[in-house]
């Protein structure tokens, strides 16, 4: 058992205060992201936010993905690959936008994409550089 009363699988969790909840969390995003990067099917934007962890929207559109089990099982890798980049993605408020065709991309190829884009965030946000 660890020293503190702390459980192994804290940084592994996504609890609510991880998740941009409301409109004005995501529009604050919008307007202001001061980083941005993208890949063909993806598109990652990020502002610096004062608390010491970082929090995450998704937007998944019908338009694009048209079945409910394809846009859960896209949130649901996203999710994941958040989860275990907490740490390095720590200070950033970010949203994540789906465009068409990432449906027909397999597990590893989504997760491959979206942890592209967290280590294109994260150098952007410690160099300083604007989109």
């Amino acid at each position: 058992m660890p020293a503190s009363d702390e459980p192994l699988t804290t940084g592994l969790k996504y609890p609510r205060k991880v998740r941009l909840s409301n409109a004005a969390d995501f529009r604050s995003v919008f307007s202001r992201a001061q980083y941005k990067a993208t890949r063909r099917d993806l598109l990652g934007l990020a502002i610096a936010n004062r608390q010491n962890y970082p929090r995450l929207g998704l937007v998944v559109p019908k338009k694009h993905i048209r079945t409910a089990v394809e846009r859960n099982r896209i949130k649901r890798l996203l999710r994941g690959s958040f989860r275990l980049n907490q740490k390095a993605l720590a200070g950033l408020d970010i949203v994540i936008l789906i465009r068409g065709g990432l449906d027909s991309q397999d597990n590893k190829t989504i997760v491959d994409h979206v942890e592209s884009i967290w280590s294109d965030l994260v150098s952007k946000a410690e160099s300083g550089h604007r989109n």
